[in-house]
């Protein structure tokens, strides 16, 4: 950094005066209001420079007090997107990590009333148990469990409780990634025999119990039916869709078909696939197999649903990074905004 310094042209006076005669009395004046010019270097030049800087603040304390709060503001409006963008995507993600990307989910198609309208998504009873088993053995799949949902009381000693109760094969604690908090998970002797056993999550286990008393081994009746507390499942917290994952009741599928829906037809199957990449071929496999065992010959009239979570996954992710794009962009205009602002305050 620089600055030219003015400088006064003196006349030489180590001459002689005949090598250089005196200036008149008009021309002195001139002379003497001659300027050269050098250039000041280094910290001198830092501190001029601050110098100007400061005689010009003061000498315009609105205007500067202005262009601070411009830049102040803009700057402050990209922080806060940005932080809002981040805190969103936090949250999103930590809801979508309770989701197991491998996991298809089957359920029915719509049924139609007399006035051929359809009554919605799940009223059609098209699913059954036997689809469940076949489609656990196709290649691909590790895993498969139909569930049969329910909503009732259960009820220990004077607590009661109002909760979803599911009925499902004991494949289905690796599907739905469930660990255990206390005891065990409905075994494959549960489910052949039919036996009145419950696994509770944490959130019924907070209603029924006090602290002290231990679950496992405990009497509960669910809808009236005396039920044994097998285990208790460790908290999970909310689903990747708001709801309470440790709201629920799992008994074997064998006892709820017998004890609560009384019908051959479940309200869902779900099934893992054995590989990330492998989701979409197991989907389309399990779509084949199943419109073949249901006599369907063109998939438009495919009377069930699935639903892969990969894609849902994708498509929240995708809509997530899409708002990040779009507040960020806010920020930014309102910080270009607020530049051409400032610009026009310092030059005008």
């Amino acid at each position: 950094m620089s600055f030219l310094k003015p400088e006064i042209d003196r006349p030489d006076n180590s001459s002689s005066d005949s090598a250089n005669p005196s200036p008149s009395l008009l021309q002195l004046p001139l002379a003497r209001g001659k300027q050269q010019y050098r250039r000041v270097r280094g910290i001198p030049a830092i501190f001029m420079s601050l110098k100007s800087a400061v005689r010009a603040l003061r000498a315009n304390i609105l205007r500067s007090l202005l262009t601070s709060l411009g830049i102040i503001i803009g700057v402050g409006a990209v922080i806060m997107m940005i932080s809002i963008s981040e805190g969103n995507s936090a949250s999103i993600n930590q809801r979508l990590s309770t989701l197991n990307p491998l996991q298809l989910t089957i359920r029915p198609g719509s049924a139609r009333s007399a006035g051929n309208v359809r009554q919605g998504g799940g009223t059609l009873q098209s699913l059954t148990q036997a689809d469940a088993d076949a489609i656990a053995q196709q290649p691909g799949v590790t895993a498969a469990s139909p569930v049969i949902n329910a909503n009732g009381q259960i009820i220990f000693s004077n607590q009661n409780w109002q909760t979803s109760i599911q009925g499902v094969y004991p494949d289905y604690q690796q599907i739905g990634s469930w660990t255990m908090q206390e005891g065990s998970f409905i075994s494959d002797s549960d489910e052949q025999s039919g036996k009145n056993v419950a696994v509770l999550g944490q959130t019924v286990v907070d209603n029924l119990f006090s602290a002290g008393i231990d679950p496992v081994g405990q009497q509960v009746r669910i809808s009236n039916v005396p039920f044994t507390v097998v285990g208790t499942l460790a908290s999970k917290g909310s689903t990747g869709f708001g709801a309470n994952a440790d709201d629920i009741v799992f008994i074997p599928l064998s006892t709820a078909m017998q004890r609560l829906n009384h019908s051959q037809y479940v309200n869902s199957i779900v099934l893992t696939a054995n590989n990330p990449a492998n989701v979409n071929n197991v989907q389309n496999e399990v779509q084949q197999l199943l419109e073949q065992r249901h006599n369907i010959t063109n998939s438009l009239l495919d009377d069930f649903t699935i639903q892969n979570l990969s894609q849902v996954l994708s498509t929240v992710q995708s809509a997530n990074q899409s708002l990040t794009i779009l507040l960020v962009s806010v920020a930014a205009i309102s910080l270009v905004v607020g530049g051409i602002g400032i610009m026009n305050i310092m030059l005008v």
